[in-house]
């Protein structure tokens, strides 16, 4: 997203649906296909730690009769570890909703989440991002909007940004000269929805692709300055004999 990152440190993952062998074959495939160089990957083993949490009690939020949801001592035990670990600047939660007893419908269950995370945050001085399934409806959207969560939108509000990861739609395809359905379906966009302070170049969507085993990579038409779905097949194609040119004079 060619972001200036000005603070670096470690990132911890907390994976409430992940086993050891679900990490292990991610991580596995992270190394063998990305485009990350050795000192890169050797920064990733260095400082993201992982927790994966299938099977186990991981409920941050739990809904007492008469109370509503408050919070379980999980969210003690996560910031201590957090704090533990030392130079924490993201957290990643995995997925939103199995972390409550909340109902995903229900407005003021969803903004609760929303509120967790921004007090995690606050207190660890770290990037808190919950992750929330996507509604359906995305799937045949050509322009995402804000509130794309599945359920109740309110966490959407209680958040300070949204960014959302989608298909691509037979119709950007087309745009795009797109037209076996394998590649379409390996095609996905990330796009800002919503941003406290983003700034608007922030807000242009990205264009990713699914290789092996899942990686994802930049695709040729992601640049910042582009906008989607405007130039065919022939298009992209001169404009990646450019970027080479531009690199190698030939």
């Amino acid at each position: 997203m060619d972001w200036d990152i000005r603070r670096t440190g470690n990132a911890i993952l907390f994976l409430a649906e992940d086993s050891p062998g679900n990490v292990h074959r991610s991580l596995s495939a992270i190394k063998n296909y990305s485009d990350l160089s050795q000192t890169e990957l050797a920064l990733v083993a260095k400082r993201l730690k992982i927790f994966p949490l299938a099977g186990q009690d991981s409920k941050l939020l739990r809904l007492v009769p008469g109370l509503g949801l408050t919070t379980t001592s999980h969210v003690d035990a996560l910031i201590q570890i957090c704090r533990e670990l030392g130079n924490v600047v993201f957290v990643g939660l995995d997925p939103a909703i199995a972390l409550s007893e909340g109902d995903e419908s229900n407005q003021s269950h969803q903004r609760r989440i929303g509120e967790l995370a921004d007090q995690i945050a606050i207190k660890l001085n770290a990037c808190v991002v919950p992750t929330s399934h996507a509604a359906k409806i995305l799937q045949s959207t050509d322009e995402v909007v804000s509130h794309s969560s599945r359920g109740g939108g309110a966490i959407t509000d209680a958040v300070r940004a949204e960014y959302v990861l989608r298909g691509m739609t037979a119709p950007e395809a087309k745009r795009l000269g797109i037209s076996d359905m394998e590649s379409r379906k390996a095609h996905v966009q990330l796009v800002a929805t919503k941003g406290n302070e983003l700034p608007p170049n922030a807000y242009a969507p990205m264009w990713l692709i699914r290789g092996e085993e899942g990686v994802l990579s930049e695709t040729a038409f992601s640049t910042p300055d582009m906008p989607s779905g405007t130039l065919g097949k022939r298009e992209l194609t001169a404009l990646a004999i450019f970027k080479v040119f531009i690199v190698t004079g030939k």
